[in-house]
């Protein structure tokens, strides 16, 4: 018979787990956008950096960039309720407040509970 603890183990991995393959997501999504941004460099023409520009808004998404796309709307719906529209530095500027108040409450829920009362 399995005990108390390993049931919170097992549940513990589970969400660990889940975890890890949400962040993977996101990491693999945002890597999918950023490859797909034309290259440009101080010195480069205005010409070939409007060029260049032009050229990235026009070419269809990635599968890899659609498929991080609905995974926002599903998961971020209210911060993001137009990521399939929304440029790359758009989604990461509301992801960034998301992502710094997650690692916030992950810092406090580690401290030890007095901690937690003084900062109440």
């Amino acid at each position: 018979m399995a005990s108390l603890t390993s049931a919170a183990s097992t549940d513990e991995v589970t969400r660990l787990r889940l975890r890890h393959r949400h962040t993977t997501a996101h990491l693999v999504g945002l890597a999918a956008m950023v490859a797909q941004l034309p290259p440009l460099t101080p010195d480069m023409p205005l010409m070939a950096a409007t060029l260049a520009i032009r050229a990235h808004f026009t070419v269809p998404s990635s599968p890899a960039s659609n498929s991080f796309r609905h995974l926002l709307t599903t998961n971020f719906s209210s911060a993001l309720p137009q990521a399939q529209t929304m440029s790359p530095p758009d989604i990461v500027s509301a992801l960034l407040p998301l992502y710094e108040q997650r690692r916030l409450l992950r810092l406090i829920s580690s401290f030890p509970s007095f901690f937690k009362v003084m900062l109440s």
